[in-house]
């Protein structure tokens, strides 16, 4: 639905309801992994989706600001997920490099991925947009 069929609808509020990969009825959320922060061989693919959702994030943000829509994104690192525990399953060296590489000594939890979107739908995030938000444990920092 786009901003402005939203905005039409009786006791619409300002805000964007589902255009991303996560979304809520308060605000449009992207996410995008900080692996396509660093650059690496045999993954520009990888790091063009990445990049491009960081783009989308700042256009939109540009687009949907004088409606007061706030456009974020959402960029979580490893995050222990069923996916995360198929990949120990089958590689548990690679599992315990992605654990070491946080400089927090973990992987992050759903939870506190859901808790930083939760954050960013609240009205006290109002003014908070145009932003990719890592939710890294401190792995952007290396």
């Amino acid at each position: 639905m786009l901003a402005e069929e939203y905005q039409k609808r009786p006791g619409a509020g300002p805000y964007l309801p589902e255009l991303a990969l996560v979304t809520s009825f308060r605000t449009w959320q992207c996410c995008f992994r900080a692996a396509g922060r660093w650059p690496r061989r045999y993954r520009s693919g990888h790091a063009n989706t990445k990049h491009a959702v960081k783009g989308l994030t700042k256009n939109a943000a540009v687009e949907f600001g004088k409606k007061n829509i706030p456009v974020n994104a959402v960029c979580p690192a490893v995050v222990d997920t069923e996916m995360f525990h198929r990949a120990k399953v089958s590689d548990p060296k690679k599992a315990e490099m992605a654990v070491l590489v946080h400089p927090v000594g973990r992987v992050g939890q759903v939870e506190e991925i859901a808790a930083t979107v939760l954050y960013l739908c609240s009205d006290s995030a109002g003014f908070t947009t145009c932003i990719g938000l890592p939710v890294d444990g401190c792995l952007t920092a290396c």
